[in-house]
């Protein structure tokens, strides 16, 4: 490490040298054509360069002796003022500030001045530079408004919104924000989701801030956020990255749109349409969806798979004695019952009016779809007390078997169907197992009632009545 003075001699050369060069240097500036020159006695000027009297629109000559004052705008010559006092009061020896200057047409534009105290001709003086910085004050303007704008309307979205830094750490948000989740932004900035959320929340919020780093392109996903009272809600995030004025990542910034009432509205939806209001049971749809599905499960295990059709015996009889309500009554306390003698495997549904269906998966033999029939019509028969009436009904069950009926949907149910009301017609209160007769026998049936049907509108029947007995002729 060199001695001092030997930093000190080196100084003092270069001063020197600069000191022998100094007019040169000090003309080089002066004629400048970028930066205003000026020097004045703290009242007047006593030279400028070329470009500074073009800032104003004077010559030289014009300039030189004219008053400070004269070029300054009214409202800020105070200010020029102030700050001429506290060089020529030894307060300050250098000073930088901006004012409006006035053009020689009268026009106002932005100046930045930089000055420092020395003397000229023996006497206290001033020498500065002067830049026209009206462009560079208009863009700045833009800007400061635009960001303005940007944080009012951040401000009062009722949304709220986040931003994050390349490190996914929060950098701001805005009131929405805060009190969505029951964080004070002074406490949010800094920390991470893991900070701030459940760890199962927040490693789904950290894994699409990576993958949206890693693709800087705008997405949005469904997730759930913790409310300030602890209470989950569904909603949609939308994220976008943004980048630094150097083109490199700067972070993400995030929207969230609470969907949680659209959710419950889209679960309410789909639950009146899917179950029986009346019951809570699923209802046709659902026994369809629901089919569907258990024969596709059936086939890929290889197992046996029974369907159940069951109709109320002497329904319309407890509708027409105990009404409405009654006979609502009577169509939830059967499904009750029902439901309370299946597996938890097994389904049933509100097929409509006083009809129910039951699905039994996983069976082995058609040995087991006739106990659960057994314990339906026994269930059903054991008395129901309807708004303090006693009521007798009875149940009616057609089963049908995969895949020993029938290998696809609609024909199964059609089968179920056929067995139960072969079981109606064998006295009601029993059940019946599908078999290939019953089909010929509706089938027979159907092709009567065409005939007869066809016969009546081509006028092929004639009546005859016969009368018998005494005193008729």
């Amino acid at each position: 490490m060199k001695p001092d003075n030997d930093t000190n001699r080196c100084e003092n050369t270069i001063i020197e040298r600069l000191l022998h060069d100094s007019n040169a240097l000090f003309m080089g500036l002066f004629n400048n054509t970028l930066i205003g020159v000026y020097v004045f006695d703290n009242k007047r000027f006593i030279c400028v360069n070329p470009r500074l009297a073009e800032l104003f629109g004077y010559t030289q000559n014009e300039m030189c002796g004219m008053e400070l004052l004269n070029v300054v705008a009214p409202d800020d010559r105070h200010l020029v003022l102030d700050q001429v006092k506290l060089r020529t009061e030894g307060k300050v020896s250098a000073s930088n500030y901006r004012f409006q200057c006035m053009h020689k047409d009268g026009m106002l534009f932005d100046c930045e001045v930089y000055s420092a105290a020395t003397e000229c001709f023996g006497k206290p003086a001033t020498i500065g530079v002067m830049l026209d910085v009206t462009e560079r004050n208009i863009a700045q303007r833009a800007v400061a408004d635009q960001l303005t704008f940007t944080e009012k309307l951040i401000e009062t979205i009722p949304n709220p919104v986040f931003y994050k830094d390349e490190e996914g750490r929060y950098v701001g948000c805005n009131p929405a924000f805060e009190q969505f989740i029951g964080v004070e932004r002074s406490s949010i900035v800094g920390r991470t989701a893991y900070d701030i959320c459940p760890k199962d929340l927040a490693d789904v919020y950290v894994a699409a801030d990576k993958a949206l780093f890693k693709q800087p392109v705008p997405l949005n996903y469904e997730t759930a956020v913790a409310y300030a009272d602890g209470s989950l809600h569904d909603v949609v995030f939308y994220k976008a990255a943004f980048d630094k004025a150097d083109g490199s990542l700067g972070g993400m910034v995030g929207v969230m749109l609470d969907i949680t009432e659209r959710k419950q509205m889209e679960k309410a939806i789909w639950h009146e349409a899917n179950f029986d209001a009346l019951t809570g049971l699923p209802n046709r749809r659902s026994m369809y969806d629901r089919l569907r599905e258990e024969l596709k499960r059936a086939r890929r295990s290889k197992c046996k798979l029974a369907l159940l059709f069951i109709d109320l015996d002497h329904f319309k009889e407890v509708n027409d004695t105990l009404g409405h309500s009654g006979a609502d009554l009577l169509l939830i306390q059967t499904a009750r019952r029902i439901r309370s003698i299946l597996r938890e495997s097994d389904i049933v549904f509100r097929q409509g009016g006083d009809e129910f269906v039951v699905i039994l998966t996983d069976l082995t033999d058609c040995k087991a779809a006739s106990q659960v029939a057994q314990k339906i019509i026994d269930e059903t028969s054991t008395p129901f007390n309807l708004n303090e009436h006693q009521v007798f009904i009875s149940a009616s069950v057609g089963i049908a078997n995969y895949p020993d009926d029938s290998c696809e949907m609609e024909p199964l149910i059609i089968c179920a169907d056929h067995a139960m009301y072969a079981a109606k017609e064998q006295g009601r209160k029993c059940f019946r197992h599908f078999s290939s007769s019953m089909q010929t026998k509706v089938v027979d049936r159907l092709d009567i009632i065409n005939d007869l049907q066809m016969a009546v509108v081509q006028d092929q029947i004639e009546g005859y009545f016969q009368a018998d007995g005494p005193g008729l002729k």
